[in-house]
């Protein structure tokens, strides 16, 4: 599994091998908490999960029992992926918005030209902001030699 790869694979819906047992894991965690009927949005954000292992942190508010956050890292040494993603049931539909944090061993100017589905937008202190045509961002932050890359998705299912 490579960083790019899963990242291809969250934004364009590109088949790719993922762990069933992550993503049952994943839906398990949100069931402890007595979260239910948006087990499909949740396949869909961990739909690419793979690696050696995962982790999975849910936390809720205590009042507010429809909606649900979870956060995760999946992955192997060197090729892993950390995700942020709430989840808000409203009526007969959940809403998600998803975060996934990638880093890549390459200036920010040679993973923008590798990332060609993202156009320039703009820039804000150290970030690059990039869009593609359906919408989805891309902040791209330069660390050392390095790229941290956030890519943000949303979505909505119904149960």
């Amino acid at each position: 599994m490579k960083i790019s790869l899963i990242i291809l694979t969250m934004l364009f819906s590109i088949s790719v091998n993922a762990n069933q047992r992550f993503i049952d894991f994943a839906v398990s965690q949100a069931h402890s908490k007595n979260f239910r009927n948006c087990d499909s949005a949740i396949r869909k954000v961990f739909e690419h999960a793979g690696g050696s292992d995962i982790r999975v942190n849910v936390s809720q508010f205590p009042n507010f029992k429809d909606s649900l956050t979870m956060t995760s890292t999946w992955g192997s040494k060197g090729d892993s992926v950390y995700v942020n993603a709430t989840f808000v049931k409203k009526g007969n539909s959940c809403f998600y918005n998803s975060n996934a944090v990638a880093t890549f061993n390459k200036s920010c100017v040679a993973q923008s030209q590798d990332d060609s589905f993202f156009k320039y937008v703009t820039e804000v202190g150290d970030y690059v902001w990039m869009q593609n045509k359906g919408g989805l961002n891309s902040y791209l932050k330069p660390l050392g030699g390095s790229c941290i890359v956030t890519y943000e998705g949303n979505g909505v299912t119904k149960f």
